[in-house]
């Protein structure tokens, strides 16, 4: 019969495991009165049953069990990892594609730029965040609870990410030149926000173990406020990091207007900031507290 091995050593004198009576239960094949057994083989169960047959003292192995729950805990861990793997390849894979069949050319040096600083920062993530498996996890399937208003978020902000790179990739790739020769000051500026952008959203992300993919309350993981690292100045570090190299993007791409759609994307993402605070404010246990300590969202002394 199939059942839990959970049970230590028993006699079966009495018909059933001394101190488990409450987990009794009958096998109609054997007539065994008691809690229900996992057998690994069909060798085992007829020990079992020659012993049952003898009366004599059993000896009940949670070995197997735990093996088998070791076993599983492993195959989750690999199967994040190889997720975690496929997609950071994937992704910059996707966009370096994208790119190339946008702009027609393969010397589209602003394109390469953007592609290798998008590449860098993926694997410095996978390593800085190697340790966080639970992270992980949430941001690459968060748990339920996401509000309508982020999916609204999601289908205004994701088209723009693409449509930014087409107007970029049309316009300084393709060579429409509907935005002229930008001075490398200008090129500088673009990478350095995207650089600080980029490193902020990783500081944030290191530091807060409940940055989920989208707002939610993280009840299932008994989500609490974060006040560490950036957390110490700004409320929202994560979204003022998103618009920071959103905004920068279409810069170091070499196109002025492109900045139309990521301008757009830039907005969602401060009223997702807005209307995220104030779902904190009411749902999450401290965080009433933590805004009096640090007053701003996302600009210190002005939001």
């Amino acid at each position: 019969m199939c059942g839990s091995t959970n049970i230590g050593i028993g006699t079966l004198s009495d018909g059933i495991i001394s101190g488990l009576s409450s987990w009794k239960e009958v096998c109609r094949n054997c007539g065994y009165q008691g809690p229900s057994l996992l057998f690994e083989n069909e060798e085992a169960y007829q020990e079992f049953l020659k012993a049952l047959k003898d009366g004599t003292p059993l000896k009940f192995d949670t070995r197997p069990r735990e093996k088998t729950k070791q076993k599983a805990e492993k195959n989750k861990r690999t199967s994040l990892r190889l997720r975690i793997i496929s997609q950071g390849i994937l992704a910059p894979l996707v966009v370096i594609v994208l790119v190339v069949l946008l702009a027609g050319r393969l010397d589209y040096w602003q394109g390469w730029g953007y592609n290798i600083l998008n590449t860098f920062f993926i694997i410095v993530t996978v390593i800085l965040l190697a340790d966080r498996p639970d992270l992980i996890k949430e941001r690459l399937r968060p748990g339920e609870g996401m509000k309508s208003w982020d999916r609204v978020y999601f289908l205004v902000s994701t088209p723009m990410f693409f449509l930014m790179l087409f107007i970029a990739c049309l316009d300084t790739g393709r060579g429409f030149g509907w935005t002229p020769m930008l001075p490398i000051a200008v090129y500088v500026l673009g990478y350095v926000m995207y650089v600080f952008g980029q490193s902020l959203f990783l500081w944030s992300k290191r530091t807060n173990r409940f940055f989920s993919s989208v707002v939610r309350i993280q009840t299932d993981r008994n989500q609490q406020v974060c006040q560490n690292g950036p957390y110490r100045f700004i409320r929202h570090p994560g979204y003022l990091s998103g618009i920071l190299f959103t905004l920068a993007s279409p810069i170091v791409l070499g196109s002025l207007w492109a900045l139309i759609p990521a301008a757009v994307a830039a907005i969602s993402l401060i009223a997702r900031t807005a209307l995220e605070d104030k779902l904190l404010k009411k749902e999450l246990p401290g965080y009433v507290e933590y805004v009096k300590k640090v007053r701003y969202r996302l600009i210190p002394g002005v939001w």
